[in-house]
């Protein structure tokens, strides 16, 4: 099993990514869910990365869009950060987490993959968004996926949400 320092987590979130399979224009229902992707590859080629959105049919607060790395080496695929509506409760128990029904970010973190648990289990509350299209919004910028403006309206809409936030 490879194991990650929290370096090579945040840097594979960090890195300036280009999108080489666009997201479809619109969602498709399956199964009780909206879902749409699209993948990435840093710019410099070096890593491969997919992205994965999912909304609830019947209640649209329900949603997910997550930020999967594929390593090279054929190992697991890796979730690095997760952005979610609220959804049902979760607590990181064993960092003393509350419990919270709220908008919230899963981030992968080493602790967790190297012992080999899910690599997104850790959570945080968030008030960066408030529905869907603010989260894909927040994803595209703290994930740093680059033209994404082509299939998200995030030109002018980024600066509005920049205003009093914090994307670290």
């Amino acid at each position: 099993m490879r194991t990650y320092t929290q370096e090579d987590l945040d840097r594979l979130i960090k890195c300036e990514k280009i999108i080489t399979t666009p997201p479809r224009k619109d969602m498709l229902l399956e199964n009780g869910h909206y879902r749409n992707g699209m993948d990435l590859q840093s710019k410099d080629g070096t890593y491969k990365f997919s992205v994965y959105m999912r909304k609830n049919e019947k209640f649209e607060e329900n949603f997910t869009i997550g930020l999967m790395y594929h390593p090279q080496d054929g190992t697991k695929r890796i979730t690095l950060v997760r952005c979610n509506g609220p959804h049902g409760d979760h607590v990181n128990d064993f960092l003393g987490g509350e419990h919270h029904n709220k908008y919230h970010i899963h981030l992968a973190k080493d602790f967790n993959i190297n012992v080999g648990k899910k690599s997104d289990i850790y959570a945080k509350t968030t008030n960066q968004y408030i529905n869907l299209d603010e989260a894909i919004l927040f994803f595209v910028k703290y994930c740093n996926i680059s033209g994404s403006e082509k299939y998200f309206n995030t030109r002018c809409q980024l600066s509005l949400l920049d205003e009093g936030r914090n994307y670290e």
